[in-house]
């Protein structure tokens, strides 16, 4: 068994780490804590098979199931989970990983926007064609649909250079977010705007890192 804590205000916040239930309550979103089952992801994997496209989002054990992946010869073609907010060095120890199983290409997705400017590809790069719109908080577009550039390990890893310099100052415990300064909402977004703005990236939400692996192309 495992220590859950099942966050009262919202379930998609539900985890098995304490560090991010603290971070929850201090946003105002406290967690119940129970004992659960465990379920063992290499087991699962071995039990159910390789998947295509492999989503993860288990708010803070990302890399636990990433891990499991080591262990099997196939691959999935496709990965993706959110990039740690808590700085450069996660991040990069995020690529090293990925870089050992076998993936090559990146790319950095910006979550918070994405129902509002995200479409399913007409026609179809791969598979079927659907009418679709992604709702608020969807994971959104994967693999060839993606429009966006596969970039390098180095340049996705200067990306997020540009993206932490915005959490560093906005992100959940970024210094301005710790300061009476936020309660001015009007001053708090305009700093983060022109910040947005200088750096060309998004600071006011989470990013969902896709990995493309060198076997998939």
């Amino acid at each position: 068994t495992v220590t859950f804590y099942r966050n009262n205000n919202l379930t998609v916040w539900g985890t098995i780490c304490p560090e991010w239930a603290h971070r929850n309550a201090r946003m105002g979103a406290k967690s119940t804590s129970l004992e659960v089952t465990a379920v063992n992801f290499t087991r699962a994997l071995a039990e159910y098979g390789i998947p295509y496209y492999l989503k993860i989002d288990i708010e803070g054990c990302d890399l636990v199931c990433l891990q499991s992946l080591s262990v099997f010869e196939k691959k999935p073609a496709y990965v993706s989970f959110e990039s740690s907010m808590r700085g450069i060095a996660e991040i990069q120890n995020e690529f090293s990983l990925l870089r050992q199983l076998g993936y090559n290409a990146f790319q950095a997705i910006e979550q918070s926007r994405l129902h509002q400017n995200q479409k399913a590809c007409v026609p179809a790069r791969e598979g079927a064609s659907v009418d679709h719109t992604f709702e608020e908080g969807s994971s959104g577009l994967f693999g060839r649909e993606l429009s966006g550039e596969w970039l390098s390990e180095e340049q996705i890893l200067r990306q997020y250079e540009r993206i932490y310099s915005g959490y560093r100052y906005f992100g959940d415990n970024g210094l301005l977010s710790r300061l009476p300064f936020k309660e001015n909402g009007l001053l708090f977004s305009v700093a983060r705007r022109i910040l947005e703005w200088k750096t060309g990236e998004r600071f006011s939400s989470w990013y969902d890192t896709h990995a493309q692996h060198e076997n998939s192309k």
